[in-house]
Parts: structure tokens; sequence; C-alpha cells
């Protein structure tokens, strides 16, 4: 069988960075649909009218409706929309980077090294911003599962804020 000439990332990341990038990938996906499925229940539109809206944005425009909707002056919410904010920075850095592995290992062409759990994994990006050509992150599998956890903290947060926004609405009437 011929070897692969152009290496697979699976060539330079272990299983648990790989499986790292991939949760942090879905629980920011699950975080992305809480806060459509919000945006639907308070404008009264069924969901699918609410993605034919919101077909161009991204999860940043959809927080931004949010924040205009129930006022910037929401201490709760801000916290929110600011953990979202700094969260897509760090999930855009790990989800849309070119990764391999840390520049002490080295690697011939014979022989690919994968990383090791204590080795931080090293990503190549291309920022949007354009003042950079490329921008060099560093994780570990710790990292990015702690940027995972902070997902899911963040999606949890939303559901009790909204939960409790929902009360106080029902109180006053």
């Amino acid at each position: 069988m011929q070897k692969n000439i152009i290496p697979s990332v699976s060539d330079f990341l272990s299983k648990d960075y790989l499986e790292s990038i991939g949760l942090v990938a879905a629980q920011w996906s699950s975080f992305e649909h809480a806060v459509l499925f919000f945006l639907a229940r308070v404008s009264g539109n069924p969901l699918e009218k609410i993605l034919i809206f919101v077909n161009n944005g991204s999860v940043s425009n959809w927080l931004e409706m949010l924040r205009a909707y129930v006022g910037k002056e929401d201490i709760q919410f801000n916290a929110i929309f600011n953990e979202a904010v700094s969260l897509n920075k760090e999930r855009n850095n790990i989800v849309h980077s070119f990764w391999t592995v840390s520049a002490q290992k080295s690697i011939s062409d014979s022989e690919l090294t994968k990383s090791e759990l204590s080795d931080s994994a090293i990503g190549y990006g291309l920022p949007k911003s354009k003042q950079k050509l490329i921008s060099r992150f560093e994780y570990t599998v710790d990292s990015m599962s702690a940027i995972h956890a902070r997902i899911l903290d963040l999606e949890f947060a939303l559901l009790k804020w909204d939960v409790e926004r929902e009360k106080r609405s029902v109180g006053s009437n």
C-alpha cells in the first residue's frame, strides 16, 4: 500500500487533541442553536423563520440582536454576551487552525511523531482582521478541554438567564 504523500492532522495530533477540537466545535454548535431557539422564542416566530432572517449572520450578530432586545442595562446578559465574544475567539482559534506538533518535537520525513498529552499543539490561522498574515496559537489538551467546559457553562448560563427572565415577566403580570 502506498504511503499517503499529504499528511493528515491525525499524523500530527493524538486522538485526545482531535477529540478536544471536536468537543469545542460540537459544544459551540449547541450554544449557537440555543441562541437561535431563544431568538425564535422572544420574537414569537417559528425557528424556521428565524433561520431565514439570520441566514447570513454569525452568532455575534445574533447576540447583538438579543442584546438590543433585552437592553444593554441587563448586567447578567451582558456578562453572557462578553463571555460569548471571548469564547468565540478561542473557538475560532481552535476550530479554524491548521494544527501541528509543538516546536520542541522534531519530525523527519521518515517518521511523524504524534504530540504527547503534556505537549502543546501549535495552530496556525488566518486572522480576519488582516493586520497579520498568520496567527499562531498554542493549546494543550487541558486548555482545549477548559474552553469546551466554558462553552458548556455559557450555554447553561444563557438558558438559566432565560428561565429567570421568564419567571420575572410572569411574576410582574
